[in-house]
C-alpha cells in the first residue's frame, strides 16, 4: 500500500479518524522514494511535508469511565481532563453533580487499574524518566498542550497507583491531579469545603516525597552514625512536600500516612514511626552535644530544622486529640506553607480546626473572611486570637482594630506553640462582642525591655538588678521571678516526652533551691548596689569584681548553668538563645520584664 502526497501542497495533518480505516495503519516511517514498509505499527496520525513523508505514531490513553470506554490521543489528554472529559453521573446512585450541591455530597473522583484489561502494574506503559515539578495547582490554560505538563498529570497518579497497588494489592486512589477539578472554579471551591472529610476517610494516605530517596529515610530510621543521620535529615527536611499547604492539611486529617519516595517505592515504616525515630535520635545527640552544637552542625549540612519542628507540630495536632486545638497553633503550622490564594488558606484553617463557618460564596474580602473564622473560635473558648503578634506593615482592620493576621499568611502571628490546657473560663464572646471573664492578677506598674547583647551572664545580671530594684524582695519571691524568666526545660516540655511532664495543682513544679544561701547572696548584692543613703547606684566601678562574684554565686546556687536532664544546654544559655532567635525572627527585642502590683482583697 502506498501513501500519496502532493509536493505542491503545504504541510498538513491528516485527520486522526480518517487514518483509523487503515490508510497508514500498516506502515512505518518511509522516505518519499520508498514504496512500502513491512513493520506493523498502531494507528497513526499522518502529516504531509514537501520533499519527505513522516508518519507520526501517537499513543492513546484508555480510560474506563463507568460503562464508557474513552480512547484519548496523548496530545488531547490534558485538555480532556481539564475540561469535562471525565464528567459523569454518580456511579452509585446515578444522579449528576451540581456546583450548588452540599459540599458533603460533592464529587469524589478515584482512580484504579481496570481489572478487565491486561493493565496490571507490571504491564503498564509508563515512561521511566523521573520528573521534578511543583504541583500546588495545575498550570494555566496558556500551556494546556504542554507535553511535560500532560505527562506529569498522567504519569504521576499512575505511578503512584502502581506503587501503592504493588504494596497493598488492588486499590482505588484519590489524587489531586485528576480528582480535583481545578480547571472549573465552581466545582473546585465546593470540593475544597469537603476536603477535610475526604482526607480523613481512607485507611491510608500517601505522603509523596518526590525529592527524597529511600536511602535518606533509612539513614534517619536506623541512625547508623551521626554524619549519616544529619545527611538523611537534611535531605528529608529540604523536601518540597513540606512547603505545600494542602498536603499539610491532608497529613493532619488522615489516618495512617505512608511515605512514597522519589524511587516510587512505598517505604517500610509509616511517617509517624519515621518521625519518632528522628525525634529519638535528635534527643540523643542534643543530650550528648548540646542544643547549640547540634543545630550548628545540622545547619552546616543544609538541614532546615524548622521543617522538622513543623512536622512534629503536625504529628502533635494529628495524634494528640486530648490537647486543645487552637486557631493560633493552626496558623503557626499552615502559615509556614505556600498557598497562592488567601481564600484557600482560610478554608484550610477552617477545615483544620473543624469549624464549618466558611462557604465558597463568602465575600472576597480576605479580612472579613478571616474575622468570621476568628469569631467562631472565640465562641468556642479559644483565647489565641486575642494574643496574636502584630505583623510588621499590616494595616489595621477597620471593623476590628485589634485583629492581627487578617491580610497575610504567616506563622509569625503565633509563636506560643500548642495549648496544653483549656482555659478555666471559656466565655469570651458575649452579647455580640469580646467580653472574656478574666482573673485579675495585678496592675502593671513598669516595663523594661530586654536589650542585652553578647553574654548570657550579662542578661542574668540585668534581670537580677531589675528584680532587686523593685523594692523589698524575699529570696523565695526572687526565685519565683527568676523561674519565670529562666524557665526549666520540664516546665516548657522541652527535650521530654509528651507524657513525662507533670503539672501540679499549683502549676509547674519549681526546682528546689537553697533559700538560705540565696538570701545571704541577695543581702550582699543589695549592700554593694546601694549607696550610703540607701539609694540604688547605676555604676559600681570600684566594686565590679565583687558584683560579678556575687552574680556567679547566684548562678551556681540556682544551677542556672547546669545541663538539663535531657540536654547538654543550661537554662541560662537556652533563655539567651531564645531571645536571640526572637531578635532575628522579628527584627526587634523581646518585649521585656514587667513589674506588677498585686491587688489584695
Amino acid at each position: 500500500m502506498e501513501v500519496d502526497y502532493d509536493l505542491a501542497q503545504d504541510s498538513q495533518d491528516v485527520d486522526y479518524d480518517e487514518v483509523r480505516d487503515g490508510v497508514a495503519e500498516d506502515y512505518s516511517p518511509v522516505d518519499y522514494e520508498s514504496d512500502d514498509a513491512a513493520v506493523y505499527q498502531p494507528p497513526t496520525t499522518v502529516r504531509r511535508y514537501p520533499h519527505s513523508l513522516r508518519v507520526i505514531y501517537e499513543p492513546t490513553i484508555t480510560i474506563y469511565l463507568g460503562q464508557e470506554i474513552q480512547e484519548i490521543p496523548q496530545s488531547r489528554f490534558l485538555q480532556h481532563v481539564r475540561e469535562d472529559g471525565l464528567d459523569s453521573n454518580c456511579h452509585e446512585c446515578g444522579h449528576g453533580f451540581s456546583p450548588d450541591d452540599d459540599p458533603m455530597e460533592s464529587m469524589i473522583r478515584t482512580i484504579t487499574f481496570e481489572k478487565s484489561e491486561n493493565s496490571q502494574p507490571s504491564g503498564s506503559d509508563i515512561t521511566q524518566t523521573s520528573l521534578t515539578f511543583q504541583n500546588d495547582h495545575l498550570p494555566g490554560e496558556d500551556i494546556v498542550h504542554d507535553f511535560e505538563v500532560a505527562r506529569a498529570v498522567y504519569q504521576t497518579p499512575l505511578r503512584t497507583l502502581q506503587a501503592v497497588t504493588m504494596k497493598f494489592g488492588p486499590v482505588e486512589i484519590w489524587h489531586d491531579y485528576l480528582s480535583v477539578p481545578q480547571w472549573r472554579p465552581q466545582f473546585q471551591r465546593q470540593l475544597l469545603l469537603a476536603i477535610p472529610d475526604i482526607y480523613s476517610f481512607p485507611e491510608r494516605t500517601v505522603m509523596h516525597l518526590d525529592d527524597v530517596s529511600a536511602k535518606a529515610l533509612i539513614h534517619v530510621q536506623k541512625n547508623p552514625d551521626y554524619g549519616l543521620f544529619l545527611d538523611g535529615l537534611s535531605e528529608v527536611t529540604r523536601s518540597r512536600w513540606f512547603e505545600r499547604m494542602w498536603v499539610t492539611l491532608e497529613y493532619m486529617k488522615s489516618n495512617e500516612v505512608c511515605i512514597l519516595t522519589q524511587d516510587w517505592e512505598v517505604f517500610g515504616l509509616n511517617a509517624s514511626l519515621i518521625l519518632n525515630r528522628i525525634d529519638v535520635a535528635i534527643s540523643k545527640y542534643i543530650k550528648q552535644k548540646g542544643d547549640a552544637t547540634f543545630h550548628d552542625q545540622a545547619n552546616e549540612k543544609g538541614c532546615k530544622y524548622e521543617t522538622k519542628v513543623c512536622w512534629t507540630d503536625m504529628e502533635t495536632w494529628k495524634t494528640r486529640t486530648e490537647r486543645h486545638r487552637t486557631l493560633g497553633f493552626a496558623i503557626y503550622i499552615l502559615g509556614q506553607k505556600k498557598c497562592r490564594d488567601m481564600k484557600d488558606y482560610h478554608y484550610a484553617l477552617a477545615g483544620m480546626i473543624g469549624f464549618m463557618v466558611l462557604k465558597w460564596r463568602d465575600p472576597n474580602d480576605d479580612s472579613r473572611r478571616f474575622w468570621l473564622l476568628v469569631k467562631a473560635t472565640l465562641r468556642q473558648g479559644d483565647y489565641t486570637p486575642l494574643l496574636f503578634t502584630p505583623i510588621q506593615g499590616e494595616q489595621p482592620y477597620d471593623e476590628v482594630s485589634w485583629l492581627h493576621g487578617h491580610s497575610r499568611m504567616t506563622e509569625k502571628v503565633w509563636d506560643l506553640g500548642a495549648c496544653h490546657q483549656k482555659a478555666a473560663r471559656a466565655k469570651i464572646w458575649q452579647d455580640g462582642h469580646v467580653s472574656p471573664e478574666l482573673e485579675e492578677v495585678g496592675v502593671i506598674e513598669s516595663w523594661k525591655r530586654i536589650d542585652v547583647d553578647g553574654d548570657p551572664k550579662v542578661l542574668f545580671r540585668a534581670i537580677v538588678r531589675w528584680v532587686l530594684d523593685i523594692g523589698p524582695t524575699s529570696a523565695r519571691a526572687f526565685c519565683s521571678a527568676v523561674d519565670r524568666g529562666f524557665t526549666d526545660f520540664e516546665s516548657k516540655a522541652l527535650y521530654a516526652g509528651w507524657s513525662s511532664s507533670e503539672i501540679s495543682e499549683q502549676g509547674w513544679n519549681s526546682p528546689r533551691y537553697d533559700i538560705e544561701s540565696i538570701e545571704t547572696i541577695l543581702k550582699s548584692l543589695k549592700r554593694v548596689l546601694r549607696n550610703s543613703a540607701g539609694l540604688w547606684v547605676e555604676e559600681v566601678e570600684d566594686k565590679e569584681d565583687e558584683v560579678d562574684t556575687l552574680i556567679q554565686d547566684l548562678i551556681d546556687v540556682m544551677n542556672l548553668e547546669s545541663r538539663g536532664k535531657n540536654s547538654a544546654d543550661s537554662r541560662l544559655n537556652k533563655t539567651f538563645s531564645e531571645i536571640e532567635w526572637y531578635r532575628k525572627q522579628y527584627g526587634s527585642t523581646v518585649d521585656g520584664v514587667a513589674q506588677y502590683r498585686k491587688e489584695l482583697a
